[in-house]
């Protein structure tokens, strides 16, 4: 089963590429044999697909690599998009460690830097055919490895998993910061908000690092933004809702047990 995949942040994943697609003036193996530093802009393109990546090599241009172990346990891989791509909007299973070390590989929530934003794409034919549904990612001998469903007790929320609530705490009212726009409040599971530094709850401080660029944000013309109230509360299925009312369960279910049930 396919289906679109959309991040909160414009994300995309690499088109049709592998670890064997390498520029063809170098390996990963050392330098060539005229290797004394390039321009950048004289260095052949190149796209890695997961688990490989792109470094700079020996002569200055980009190579693959395709080392490894990328994890140890479950929690080590995680669901992004490289922002660089210039079709879809996929998600792919990358090793968290990356993620946190490359900004323009990003999670929903994310700071987008404008300037990993793809700026040469006229031209390119991107498929019609939607994504796969990539949810999750595991370990398995040592490479992450995409799943298309939640493990038990977790629950699906905007293309990825995240622990199921048990009781109306575990929802919280939160805001993406790193947008030049802003953004409206909208419920999060309270877990996945504490994994994103850039998701902020209600009335707490958004981290600096979240801060979107103002040279970036100053070629960005924001609509305007109005937005409702309301507070989050947990639905009997272990998913957070928005409700836009002062009752504490959206109309047709009522509050049991701190969650709400169909009446």
């Amino acid at each position: 089963m396919t289906r679109r995949f959309t991040f909160l942040a414009v994300l995309a994943i690499l088109a049709v590429a592998g670890c064997g697609e390498r520029s063809h003036s170098r390996t990963d193996a050392g330098p060539p044999a005229d290797a004394g530093g390039r321009d950048a802009a004289s260095c052949d393109p190149i796209r890695c697909a997961p688990p490989c990546y792109s470094l700079t090599g020996p002569d200055g241009c980009p190579v693959c690599r395709c080392d490894g172990p990328e994890c140890a346990a479950d929690a080590d891989c995680v669901v992004a998009g490289d922002l660089r791509a210039c079709c879809g909007e996929c998600g792919a299973v990358y090793p968290r460690s990356r993620v946190l070390a490359e900004e323009c590989i990003a999670r929903p929530g994310d700071r987008v830097p404008t300037a990993c934003l793809p700026t040469s794409c006229e031209g390119i034919m991107c498929p019609a055919d939607p994504c796969p549904s990539v949810t999750r990612g595991v370990c398995a001998a040592g490479a992450c490895t995409a799943v298309h469903d939640c493990p038990s007790g977790h629950v699906e929320f905007l293309g990825e998993c995240a622990p199921a609530c048990a009781a109306h705490a575990d929802c919280i009212l939160a805001s993406v910061v790193a947008s030049c726009c802003g953004n409206c409040e909208r419920v999060f599971p309270r877990a996945l908000a504490a994994d994103r530094p850039c998701i902020v709850p209600a009335g707490d401080t958004p981290p600096a690092g979240c801060a979107p660029d103002p040279a970036e944000c100053a070629l960005v013309d924001c609509p305007d933004i109005f937005c409702a109230g309301g507070h989050a509360a947990c639905m009997a299925d272990g998913q957070c809702m928005f409700v836009e009312s002062t009752d504490t369960c959206p109309a047709g279910t009522m509050d049991v047990d701190g969650r709400c049930v169909p009446i």
